[in-house]
């Protein structure tokens, strides 16, 4: 029940901060008129990743079962490696290294999905271990 309920927060804390941080605390550019930066897409595409993860961290607290939990985590850990991959490789963010989307969002959302990446890991490693005795 503790290893359940530790990491399902965390999931679910850390998708909340990657769906809302690029619109409050670590926002993307602003649109320069009618053009459409880049980082405007990022934070897009990390809102539906962030929600994901926070129902699956949701979920991960909710069931009971060892195999059921190593799928969320699996999901979890899926998620969180193209929530790194958006900003980093898929869409990007501005190329102006002075830009706010450069100086604070690439880090955050970079950090956070790292977190969530190797919480997913070590989850997933309990729960295998879990399984096979």
């Amino acid at each position: 029940m503790k290893q359940r309920l530790i990491f399902g927060i965390f999931f679910a804390l850390i998708g909340l901060l990657i769906a809302i941080g690029p619109y409050t605390l670590f926002p993307v550019c602003e649109s320069m008129g009618t053009m459409i930066m880049k980082c405007f897409w990022t934070r897009r595409a990390e809102l539906g990743i962030g929600l994901l993860i926070a129902i699956l961290g949701i979920l991960t607290i909710l069931f009971k079962s060892p195999q059921i939990r190593l799928g969320l985590g699996i999901g979890v850990f899926l998620n969180g490696a193209l929530a790194l991959l958006i900003p980093t490789a898929l869409i990007g963010v501005c190329a102006d290294p002075h830009e706010p989307c450069r100086l604070l969002t690439l880090p955050s959302l970079s950090v956070l999905s790292g977190i969530l990446i190797a919480l997913a890991l070590v989850n997933g490693i309990l729960l295998a271990r879990r399984s096979v005795q």
